[in-house]
Parts: structure tokens; C-alpha cells; sequence
């Protein structure tokens, strides 16, 4: 997989990273990733680990939601 970490600062768009709370290893990466982004934001995800789409599925339908709201 290629690493991408470098062109972050040069996205254009908001970005919202999400991670499970349980997940302190990605959620260290997560809170890297969004202090590389020119409009980024973190939410840690309470009670779930590594796979938020099997353990909260709700709250990421929720992010999603709120990316392409108008």
C-alpha cells in the first residue's frame, strides 16, 4: 500500500478520521493523520476497537451523513 502521509497537507477538503477508542494503537496514527491536514478533525469512537464497520456501524453512517450534508 503506498504511503500518502506526505500529500496530506496538500488536500483541499475537510477531512474527518475516525477510530475506535479501544484502538490505541490507530488512534495514535489517526490523531497524526489529522495534524497533517489543513481542515481535519478526529472523533474516537467509544466502545470499539479496530473495525468501527462491524462494531459501529451507526457512527460511521453518522460521518458519512455529515460529510455530504449540504
Amino acid at each position: 500500500m503506498p504511503d500518502y502521509f506526505a500529500a496530506l497537507p496538500s488536500l483541499d477538503a475537510p477531512v474527518e478520521v475516525l477510530a475506535g477508542a479501544l484502538d490505541e494503537r490507530f488512534c495514535a496514527h489517526a490523531e497524526a493523520i489529522v495534524r497533517r491536514l489543513p481542515d481535519g478533525r478526529f472523533r474516537r469512537v467509544a466502545e470499539s476497537g479496530h473495525n468501527l464497520l462491524l462494531e459501529r456501524p451507526e457512527a460511521v453512517a453518522e460521518a458519512i451523513a455529515r460529510g455530504v450534508s449540504p
